[in-house]
């Protein structure tokens, strides 16, 4: 069996509108791409982050991205915003690194 023309000139449509459908909703047509992923998105507040860019363009996070990202941010407490105000990042590095030693030399023995 052999599919005709027309037939297969309307399955190769069906099939490109399905690929131009935004990754997040499912409903509207691709608009933009995501800078981090590069799935389809279309340009509804509910499917991606805009974000001003260089050149006067924008930077677009689709929603996935968006929420991983957020995943790894925290709040810093009133201490952790006193210690960067205070630049004693290099204090804490030398902490960390003391502690690190005292820990490989642990497993070690």
């Amino acid at each position: 069996m052999s599919l005709t023309i027309n037939s297969r000139d309307e399955w190769m449509s069906l099939f490109d509108r399905r690929e131009e459908i935004c990754n997040e909703c499912n409903s509207d047509w691709i608009e933009q791409t995501c800078n981090k992923c590069g799935e389809g998105v279309c340009m509804n507040d509910k499917c991606c982050e805009k974000f001003p860019h260089y050149f006067n363009t924008n930077f677009i996070i689709c929603r996935e991205c968006a929420t991983e990202i957020e995943k790894k941010l925290h709040v810093l407490e009133e201490d952790e915003k006193e210690m960067y105000r205070n630049k004693d990042l290099r204090l804490l590095k030398i902490k960390i690194k003391r502690r690190m030693e005292m820990r490989i030399k642990q497993l070690e023995e």
